[in-house]
């Protein structure tokens, strides 16, 4: 017996996902072999910036000033990391991976 399926999906921005900052937010360079890190596109600094490893384990924390400042990284160990921010009641994601 076969079955089909039809599947529609209709996109709403209203949703959260759409916010149009949240898309211009960009972690460089990644990956990173330097001791700096850099993020452009938050425009609602100050911010909160976490850094997670796999483990789910908060490695450090970082309070994000000026979008022209880099991010000292030299403390953190190789390997992949999730940069949770923290800005004007709205958390972005990005992933970040440490050479």
């Amino acid at each position: 017996m076969d079955y089909a399926f039809s599947l529609h999906v209709r996109l709403n921005e209203e949703l959260g996902l759409g916010n149009h900052q949240e898309q211009n937010i960009v972690v460089y360079p990644n990956p990173n072999n330097s001791q700096q890190l850099f993020i452009t596109g938050l425009e609602d600094a100050p911010a909160q910036i976490e850094f997670i490893n796999l483990t789910g384990q908060k490695v450090m924390q970082v309070n994000f000033t000026d979008s022209s400042e880099s991010i000292e990284i030299s403390n953190l160990e190789a390997g992949f990391y999730v940069c949770r921010i923290l800005c004007k009641n709205q958390v972005i994601v990005r992933n970040f991976i440490k050479l």
